[in-house]
C-alpha cells in the first residue's frame, strides 16, 4: 500500500468502508481487527449462501479483505487520516460511512458558499 498514490487509495478505502464499519478504529491494530471480523462473516455467510454465484462474491469479498491486511492498509488509513484531518478518511474513522460523506458534502457547500459572498463584497 505504500506505492498507492493517494487517491486511488481513496477509491479502495471507499469500497471497503461499504462493507466493513471502521468507526472508532484509531490504530493499526483496530483496524486490522475490524477488517479480520468482516473477512470471517463473509466466510461464514459464503458457506450458508444457497447459490454457487453468491458464494463467488462473498468469497471475494473476504479474499479481497485478506488481501488488504497484507498489504498494510491499515497503516495506510491512520497515516491518511493524520495528513488530512478533515478528510473522508479521518470523517469515517471518527464518525462512520454515511455521516462522514454528509458531512464532506457539508464543507464543500459551505466553502462554495463563503466563495460566492467574497465575489459580492468585491463588487
Amino acid at each position: 500500500m505504500d506505492s498507492v498514490p493517494s487517491y486511488e487509495f481513496h477509491k479502495i478505502f471507499r469500497r471497503v468502508s461499504v462493507n466493513v464499519n471502521l468507526k472508532g478504529a484509531f490504530t493499526p491494530e483496530e483496524i486490522d481487527e475490524k477488517l479480520e471480523r468482516a473477512q470471517k462473516k463473509f466466510q461464514i455467510k459464503a458457506k450458508r449462501a444457497a447459490t454457487e454465484a453468491k458464494k463467488k462474491r462473498l468469497y471475494k469479498k473476504a479474499k479481497a479483505i485478506e488481501i488488504l491486511q497484507d498489504k498494510n492498509f491499515s497503516e495506510k488509513t491512520i497515516a491518511e487520516a493524520i495528513s488530512n484531518r478533515y478528510g473522508i478518511v479521518n470523517l469515517t474513522l471518527h464518525y462512520g460511512r454515511e455521516k462522514a460523506e454528509e458531512m464532506k458534502l457539508a464543507f464543500e457547500r459551505a466553502r462554495i458558499r463563503r466563495r460566492g459572498i467574497r465575489r459580492r463584497r468585491r463588487k
